[in-house]
């Protein structure tokens, strides 16, 4: 994702939530073992968004943080699917979809989309930290999770890079009230209300934005696969947490160390267009039904 500033073309509503840490409650219903389905979308595909650290690909690093979440959710108790393999590309729609279509016979369903932020095309630090974008349309439960995912995240990489924090959380509508965010939108069946969204078998969902692949800090971090484990190991922690009330025991594995950079983060509503050059809206194409 890239946040950029360009003149109005269409009317999406933008919410920035800037700097939400909010104190996360054990759920009400207590969830059994393999009883919740973690749908996990490998942002983009192979090959796509370079970053500033040479060999970095946003969509090469979604795969791979993919599959080591997986295995880290898995080891917990969850049961966890993919959206795509290294060669695959389905539309963005169809991404979301995959949660409602394998969602029978689980207590619970939840979808997660992996990306890396971008302010402008080369490297800079002035923008930092983790941030999702999510429905208009869930519960104050999709909201809890998300946060306490993101501080887990945040946590981990911040024990290295020294500026990744909290940014908060968006939510982008269409003027027909739809979900603006393609997989978001799938995963909702294309709700327009709370009412529409609560009868779908998805209720928590969203798209995780872990750093930017534009600052040096960050993307080094994102680039060591022993890094990528870490980060798993915090997000398998906190979904245990959140669904069972109970600590994960997936190992802390040792993060390594690049150089800080200082923490400034441009933030504000995200202004859309038909031919803007935010990244997660230009694959496979820039038309409605696509945007990321």
């Amino acid at each position: 994702m890239k946040l950029v500033n360009f003149e109005w073309k269409k009317v999406v509503v933008a919410l920035l939530i800037v700097g939400m840490i909010v104190t996360m409650k054990k759920p009400v219903v207590a969830f059994s073992q393999g009883g919740i389905l973690v749908v996990i979308d490998p942002g983009h595909s192979s090959g796509y968004n370079q970053g500033c650290v040479s060999g970095y690909t946003e969509g090469d690093w979604s795969m791979e943080q993919a599959l080591e979440d997986k295995a880290a959710l898995e080891a917990c108790g969850f049961s966890v699917i993919l959206t795509r393999d290294r060669e695959g590309n389905p539309g963005l729609y169809e991404r979301g979809q995959m949660a409602v279509q394998n969602s029978a016979g689980y207590d619970a369903v939840v979808f997660m989309s992996n990306h890396t932020n971008a302010y402008g095309d080369t490297q800079n630090p002035n923008a930092s930290g983790v941030s999702a974008i999510t429905s208009a349309y869930l519960s104050e439960k999709n909201t809890q999770l998300i946060n306490t995912v993101m501080k887990a995240v945040a946590d981990e990489m911040n024990q290295v890079t020294g500026v990744t924090d909290v940014k908060g959380i968006e939510v982008c509508q269409n003027f027909n009230g739809e979900d603006y965010y393609g997989v978001i939108r799938g995963s909702v069946s294309g709700a327009r209300s709370v009412a529409e969204a609560a009868e779908g078998p998805v209720q928590y969902t969203f798209i995780l934005e872990h750093g930017f692949h534009t600052n040096q800090a960050e993307c080094s971090y994102l680039s060591d696969s022993r890094n990528r484990k870490a980060i798993a190991a915090a997000k398998a922690s906190a979904f245990s947490e959140f669904f069972y009330g109970v600590t994960s025991s997936v190992p802390n594995i040792q993060t390594t160390q690049v150089m800080p950079q200082d923490d400034f983060y441009m933030h504000g509503v995200v202004n859309v267009c038909d031919d803007d050059t935010l990244n997660l809206r230009l694959e496979p194409n820039s038309d409605y039904d696509n945007v990321r």
